[in-house]
């Protein structure tokens, strides 16, 4: 990720929590298109949102993390993450992270939000996600607990 893009993605999850919290001043036109596409988005299928933009800790395996959105989308309720980028497979992880952090397992989607005012919605379905996902925060405490990159306590030899 540059720091454009981290910036890009920054932007437009403002946009939509102010556009969504009735709150919306002037905007920058960079983002607009993409505030445009989450509302052709919503236009086109009824989505409604219910948590908008949440930090949360999840205590058990230590890591803290920012919901964008859960809401109800053809009927069911489900955890939506914001994207501008191009897609990764490593959003399934961090939605089933997020996941782990609400009382109720949802379904889990990413809405990429492209410059020409269109969106992709993506499904993760794979359960196998969520056992990824913590492994790699396990993986990460362990390495601080033993000395960082390598795993060692200290630098000098023995």
């Amino acid at each position: 990720m540059t720091p454009e893009s981290a910036e890009r993605g920054t932007a437009a999850h403002t946009a939509i929590q102010l556009f969504e919290e009735n709150d919306l001043g002037s905007i920058d036109p960079s983002t607009e298109v993409y505030l445009q596409g989450y509302k052709q988005f919503k236009a086109e299928t009824g989505f409604v949102p219910n948590l908008i933009e949440v930090l949360f800790w999840q205590f058990c395996h230590r890591y803290g993390t920012r919901i964008d959105l859960t809401g109800i989308l053809n009927g069911r309720e489900i955890l939506l993450e914001i994207k501008t980028g191009a897609p990764h497979p490593s959003w399934g992880l961090q939605l089933a992270l997020q996941n782990e952090c609400l009382p109720k397992r949802l379904p889990r989607f990413a809405l990429q939000l492209k410059p020409d005012v269109t969106y992709r919605l993506q499904e993760f379905t794979d359960p196998n996600d969520r056992n990824v996902a913590l492994a790699c925060c396990a993986i990460v405490h362990w390495k601080r607990n033993n000395g960082g990159k390598n795993g060692n306590k200290s630098s000098r030899a023995a």
